[in-house]
């Protein structure tokens, strides 16, 4: 054997044998089906629009609260430090508002313990609060059937109620329990006054008669709906200083979701309100128990001083019991303001002793002038109130939380000193005056007995009179003040609707037309990538590394004489290139002698052996084309012979060499046919007769071509390479499997046989790399000679 110098290890010159996955052949399978990609984003666009068409609209609804930082009463403008001054913390409001508490108590007010609703095709849900045909009112202090969704019937004949399944709650609102029944639910209802009925005392209002249909309706206890309510609401808390604190709920009704807002802002300023209220309320109390008292005794003095005057005709005191009356009158009112202070300590030490927290009044308010105990009640109320909140939305074990009730605690231990140390100094400071008057006390015994009866007697009118005056001026301050009081919050805006936010009907429309343009890609990709068998060069490229000698485009050509029955087609025109190719790698005229193999039957390895041994008679050269595939002949069928007298009977002994080379009716072709099917193909190929025979046949001959067996199915190929100058492997676009490509990499590569190449036959995308239009039409020639079968290429 002589090997051509030329090798295909490290070099390739007849195209590109990178390895690894061909994007640019998957981006020309792309661009070939340009058109799928049209027609899919068209048809994902009308998709998109009829889901768009079909969906509920879901609206997002926004108000907005104005939380002051430090809010003030008219009253603390009208009186100076008579009502605290308290900080507002956001986070404090968004718990208050988010509380349980206040979600009840707002849904309580509101009708929505009947859900009215629709269902589209796709089972999506609209809620036909305000806008519904037919409206039901339930007694919610009657039992009711509770969280079942029930279809409500609108016909010619009525109203009726249906519950799919026989298992439902009655909810008890008395009880707070629910308990379960079974039985079927179908109630007719009748427009008019409140109707008892299996599902609850209800009353139905027809609002449009000419709606006939169907809608959904469910009966929610209050619990069930604060539940769902607490976690509809949105806060948002701004980032930077502002003390604008955001709300938010997304709804399929705009009116339910405008009015449970605007009705849980209303309900958060009430309380607020109350509970500002609450301590003036508390001042006021403590005032008119004190002025019980006082009115009592003013009384009774001023009508024993208007007695004593009358019978005893005495009227006025002399200048010196004046004096004396003045001073002590003095410190009387002195120490009458210093017992009010003593009672309001007490009162304090007891509500705290008590944890009566709630019931704290500001000192300020209640007369007493004290700013260290003033800031301090302030201080306890306000975190009291921020406490409460807090309590409402956290759990106990909240690290904030304790936080908090530790600087409580710290607080009122603050306060309870303060009070002590304030009763102490109160105290003496009575006990002070209290000597100072029994010292004037003596100089009043100095005087007339008359005059000193009338001067204990007014004192002590003139001692109640200030307390009672006093008293009343400190009341109707505190009443200004709670008439005077709002809300330190403010709505700065009313519930609006600010935008749907579902559907995204732009956002819809751009991703169905993104995934329709994608789907067809995505099915390419895929096909590609999971594809078996050869669809491309670089498959060839990739499995076997072999370089590729000519393409065979695929044809509309008949028989396997391409070459001689079509010689201005595509096909012949390829093998005209392959010929050209081997004159390029083997100048010296070293090539004679050319096996053809494939990886498995049906590749086209005899067409390209028949059609190869054509083109090189056709150029003058003595050509042979032996058929050595000994299993499955099929040489004899391309050229019309029986295949009684082959090789095999040279073999075998039974005909001599110019028996079984044939001289064909073309001019420079001889065959070799393989002849009868031998038992022991094999052992045939290895007889050293064999090799005599294809020796004989090199010397006769310029050109020897041998169709082999496919080299992944037998192994006789491999023996004959070693008599070969240069390989053909056969691929076949479509046909060739990778598996079969893999196994005859594996071969091949232990065979060292350098000089091989590939044909790559029944290419679909070769025409364009050759000028074949300038050869003409490809069949034009098709009558001209026999054709029987279709090539098999």
């Amino acid at each position: 054997m002589s090997n051509n110098q030329n090798t295909n290890s490290n070099s390739n010159p007849f195209g590109d044998d990178s390895a690894g996955y061909d994007f640019k052949s998957l981006l020309q399978k792309l661009l070939a089906k340009w058109y799928l990609f049209i027609i899919f984003a068209g048809i994902g666009f009308a998709i998109a629009y009829a889901y768009n068409g079909v969906l509920y609209s879901r609206y997002k609804v926004e108000s907005t609260i104005l939380a002051a930082d430090y809010g003030q009463a008219v009253g603390s403008v009208l009186f100076e430090n008579l009502v605290p001054q308290k900080g507002t913390n956001l986070e404090n409001e968004v718990g208050i508002l988010s509380s349980y508490g206040l979600h009840r108590r707002t849904l309580a007010n509101l009708d929505f313990h009947v859900n009215i609703s629709e269902k589209n095709i796709l089972g999506h849900v609209q809620d036909l609060y305000g806008k519904s045909p037919i409206s039901l009112t339930l007694d919610i202090n009657k039992p009711f059937v509770a969280n079942k969704e029930m279809l409500l019937s609108v016909t010619d004949q009525g109203v009726e109620i249906n519950a799919s399944g026989k298992t439902y709650q009655i909810y008890n609102p008395v009880t707070n329990t629910y308990s379960s029944n079974t039985g079927e639910l179908n109630v007719k209802l009748k427009e008019g006054p409140a109707q008892q009925t299996a599902l609850g005392v209800i009353t139905l209002n027809i609002i449009d008669p000419s709606f006939r249909g169907e809608l959904n309706v469910t009966f929610k206890p209050t619990e069930e709906l604060v539940k769902s309510y607490v976690g509809a609401v949105l806060y948002e808390v701004p980032a930077n200083w502002s003390t604008i604190l955001k709300l938010s709920m997304e709804s399929t009704s705009k009116a339910r979701a405008t009015t449970y807002l605007n009705a849980l802002m209303n309900q958060y300023l009430e309380e607020e309100l109350l509970a500002a209220n609450e301590t003036a309320e508390n001042i006021v109390h403590f005032i008119d128990s004190q002025l019980d008292g006082i009115t009592d005794s003013l009384n009774f003095i001023e009508n024993r001083l208007e007695n004593y005057r009358t019978s005893n005709q005495i009227f006025n005191l002399s200048s010196e019991g004046a004096s004396i009356y003045g001073r002590l009158a003095d410190l009387e009112e002195q120490k009458a303001i210093l017992e009010i202070s003593l009672r309001y300590y007490e009162t304090l030490a007891a509500y705290v002793n008590e944890e009566r927290y709630e019931e704290l009044m500001v000192p300020s308010l209640a007369g007493v002038s004290e700013p260290v105990l003033n800031q301090l009640v302030s201080r306890v109320l306000e975190q009291q109130g921020k406490l409460s909140s807090m309590r409402l939305s956290l759990t106990r074990a909240n690290p904030e939380l304790i936080r908090q009730e530790e600087a409580f605690r710290i607080m009122l231990r603050s306060l309870d000193e303060n009070l002590r140390q304030l009763l102490i100094n109160t105290r003496n400071q009575v006990r002070e005056l209290d000597s100072r008057i029994g010292r004037i006390n003596q100089e009043v015994n100095a005087l007339p007995a008359t005059e000193r009866r009338l001067l204990s007697i007014q004192r002590k009118f003139t001692i109640n009179e200030g307390i009672y005056n006093y008293l009343l001026q400190r009341r109707a301050e505190s009443a200004i003040s709670k008439a005077a009081t709002r809300p330190q919050n403010n709505i700065l805006d009313e519930p609006r609707v600010v935008g749907s936010v579902f559907p995204k009907k732009d956002n819809n429309l751009m991703i169905g037309v993104l995934v329709g343009f994608l789907l067809p890609g995505l099915f390419i990709f895929l096909k590609d990538f999971f594809r078996k068998n050869v669809e491309s060069q670089s498959d060839v490229k990739r499995y076997l590394d072999l370089p590729v000698i000519g393409n065979v485009p695929k044809s509309k050509v008949y028989g396997d004489l391409a070459v001689y029955n079509f010689p201005k087609s595509h096909v012949t025109e390829s093998y005209r290139s392959i010929r050209a190719n081997f004159k390029y790698l083997f100048p010296d005229q070293s090539m004679k002698t050319i096996f053809v193999t494939s990886a498995q039957p049906q590749d086209g390895k005899t067409f390209t052996s028949i059609n190869l041994a054509s083109i090189f008679a056709l150029s003058g050269k003595k050509t042979v084309l032996v058929g050595l595939d000994l299993r499955k002949p099929k040489l004899h069928t391309s050229f019309d012979y029986d295949n009684k007298v082959g090789l095999t009977s040279y073999l075998i002994g039974q005909k001599s060499f110019d028996e079984v080379v044939v001289k064909t009716e073309y001019d420079n072709l001889h065959l070799v046919l393989a002849g009868p099917i031998p038992p022991n193909p094999a052992e045939l190929i290895l007889t050293n007769k064999f090799k005599t025979f294809i020796a004989s046949l090199k010397e006769q001959f310029d050109i020897v071509i041998l169709d082999t067996p496919p080299v992944g199915v037998v192994s006789e190929t491999l023996d004959i390479m070693g008599m070969s100058d240069v390989g053909l492997f056969v691929t076949r676009q479509n046909q060739t499997s990778l598996a079969a490509l893999e196994a005859s990499k594996e071969i091949l590569g232990k065979t060292g046989f350098k000089s091989l190449y590939v044909v790559y036959n029944d290419s679909e995308d070769v025409k364009a790399g050759y000028a074949y239009g300038y050869y003409g039409d490809e069949i034009e020639d098709k009558s001209s000679k026999k054709a029987t079968s279709p090539v098999k290429i």
